[in-house]
């Protein structure tokens, strides 16, 4: 059910939101929509696999599903890592730089998130505490 919900809400970015969603300008069909309609769909198979292995009894699909569990634990683990290890590259600004917000607010101010450090409305008019740089993707290859 949880993997139906999540495909759900995919689909429904999907329509509503179009191409804003876009995770990377170099990668346009990588967005939060395509992402969520790809994990939920995932989630489904597994949890039927599961299911159908249980109300069979089936040894072989309980397997395959605990060592697709196992291996969806692992690259939670991997993941997390990865965020510590790379979360001086998380402070950024928009795509290509603290920019792009003036057009969606138009107006010269950025999200409170792009603040240096976080307070209320600290995003609205002081452009010395806001990140400006976006990161590169290929400091992810490097």
């Amino acid at each position: 059910l949880g993997g139906c919900g999540i495909l759900g809400v995919g689909v429904w970015l999907s329509v509503t939101q179009g191409n804003f969603a876009t995770l990377s300008s170099s990668l346009p069909s990588l967005s939060a929509a395509n992402l969520l309609i790809a994990t939920g769909t995932i989630i489904m198979v597994i949890g039927c696999l599961g299911c159908v292995g249980a109300v069979k009894e089936s040894r072989p699909l309980l397997l395959a599903f605990f060592v697709l569990l196992l291996l969806i634990f692992f690259l939670e683990i991997l993941s997390i890592m990865l965020f510590f290890i790379y979360q001086d590259e998380f402070r950024c600004c928009g795509v290509t730089n603290h920019t792009d917000w003036f057009e969606v607010y138009n107006a010269t101010r950025v999200p409170d998130s792009c603040c240096l450090e976080y307070s209320d409305n600290c995003g609205l008019d002081n452009p010395g505490t806001w990140w400006t740089a976006a990161v590169k993707v290929e400091t992810f290859y490097a």
